[in-house]
């Protein structure tokens, strides 16, 4: 189930919280197959469960400060062990730096300053594709309702990534794009971010540029899959974002 552990990936930003709510999902769906009517696609009967499993352990939680990445960059950059994983994790044999995952996993953790209900509707709407009218059966509203929450997590979005990333916004803090493709050897490290809006053609990203790249961007099994999965562990067992 590839494309049901990303959604869950992205929207509860860790990968063994991720690993957990996709066996319990699939552990509801098996106790509840005998009640499924066939009056939705098993995709958008799978992806409710999964967004309702999801939802359940957000609530739980506190959603992270747009800051969260800035500090977090900081604190790593202080930290010989969090930089010795880091190098572990570059180190890997089949380790390659992508820019596009990286802006990825930036989405995943700009997703997690959003309310959950309005980061499911833009992930299920502008990542995984889902239709107006599937996206609203998966989250159990109205599609009046799902165009309100989607209307704001783009809004919300689009602010947080002007403020902090400096592939959106010229004054955008946030370097970490070529900041970690700097500490990999040569031969890892990829494109650069200017390379790469080159070959997109645009001088910086707006979001629904981003939103195109983070729909195709292999983060769940990606040549830097294992470097973003430590960052999101480090990010998510911060006190700041606990």
């Amino acid at each position: 189930m590839p494309m049901l552990r990303a959604y869950i990936l992205r929207m509860v930003a860790h990968p063994e919280d991720a690993d957990e709510l996709l066996q319990e999902t699939l552990l509801k769906a098996h106790r509840g197959w005998r009640g499924f009517r066939g009056e939705s696609s098993v995709k958008t009967w799978l992806f409710s469960i999964a967004t309702r499993t999801c939802l359940d352990h957000l609530r739980a939680r506190k959603r992270w400060p747009v800051q969260a990445q800035i500090d977090g960059a900081r604190e790593a950059q202080l930290s010989p062990e969090v930089m010795g994983k880091i190098h572990a994790a570059i180190a890997e044999p089949d380790f390659v730096y992508d820019v596009g995952q990286h802006i990825a996993y930036c989405f995943t953790c700009i997703g997690r300053t959003l309310e959950p209900e309005c980061c499911a509707a833009l992930l299920l709407r502008e990542v995984f594709e889902l239709g107006n009218r599937e996206a609203a059966r998966v989250m159990g509203i109205s599609e009046s309702k799902l165009r309100h929450r989607l209307s704001s997590a783009r809004r919300e979005m689009a602010a947080a990534f002007a403020g902090v990333c400096a592939l959106v916004g010229k004054g955008g803090v946030c370097h970490q794009c070529d900041g970690l493709r700097a500490v990999c050897p040569e031969p890892r490290q990829g494109p650069s971010a200017a390379e790469f809006l080159s070959s997109a053609g645009a001088s910086d990203l707006d979001l629904a540029e981003r939103l195109a790249i983070v729909a195709r961007a292999g983060v769940e099994r990606g040549s830097s899959a294992g470097l973003h999965d430590y960052l999101l562990r480090f990010m998510s067992g911060r006190p700041a974002v606990a």
